[in-house]
């Protein structure tokens, strides 16, 4: 693919971006990882060691309202339970979807963090982004579960979108992204082994993810 005066189309749109740091992984990723803002580990596990505790309590979960389990029509679907059996079939939920579709994850943040993103009139910060790390926005104990949450600039919060090839931008940015959080949050018990195995960062990232922490170009909220 070329344009009319013989230049090549990239095949990735986001490859402009990498050649900006001439092709150099690790500089654009600390770029890109400093424009990333993480919830501090000692809040994540109190809020979700809260969170599963309301859940078996309750037998009752919110996910975002675009899940599969939910009819297509949104206002008829935040307005139904709909009955769903997790993966390792030993517990049943009712679950509701999310008002909005991040609403829930809007007040979380907004909880342990005092920043209101996407607020409105009343957002305390503007261009920023509330992405979840590892998506898995269909299940109930991930959609609103802290270690799955990061505010992120928003011409960055694109990078965390979708499930690319490993040779895709979006792919090693994403790669570094997880590893990190997993890194912060390892000493938090029962949530890495509900993260699918495709999801795993490689040795690779999380040789850069140490990096990055040791050289402090990781910022993590007070």
């Amino acid at each position: 693919m070329r344009t009319i005066d013989g230049k090549e189309i990239n095949k990735d749109g986001l490859m402009p971006l990498l050649e900006q740091f001439q092709g150099d992984k690790e500089k654009f990723l600390e770029f890109a990882m400093r424009n990333v803002y993480y919830l501090n580990p000692q809040k994540v596990e109190n809020k979700w060691h809260e969170l599963k505790e309301k859940i078996y309590s309750t037998n009752t979960g919110v996910i975002r309202h675009t899940a599969t389990v939910f009819s297509t029509d949104r206002k008829q679907a935040a307005k139904e339970f709909t009955k769903i059996i997790l993966e390792d079939g030993k517990l049943e939920l009712s679950v509701i979807a999310d008002k909005d579709g991040n609403s829930e994850v809007r007040k979380l943040f907004k909880e342990l963090t005092g920043i209101l993103s996407s607020f409105g009139k009343s957002s305390n910060v503007t261009n920023y982004t509330l992405t979840h790390i590892w998506g898995m926005t269909d299940n109930p104990f991930a959609f609103t579960a802290p270690w799955n949450i990061a505010l992120t600039s928003t011409f960055i919060a694109p990078l965390t979108d979708g499930k690319p090839e490993p040779e895709h931008v979006r792919y090693i940015f994403q790669s570094t992204f997880r590893a990190v959080a997993w890194l912060l949050y390892r000493d938090i018990d029962d949530w890495a082994n509900r993260i699918p195995n495709a999801l795993h960062p490689t040795k690779e990232y999380f040789e850069i993810a140490h990096k990055f922490i040791n050289n402090r170009a990781v910022n993590i909220i007070e």
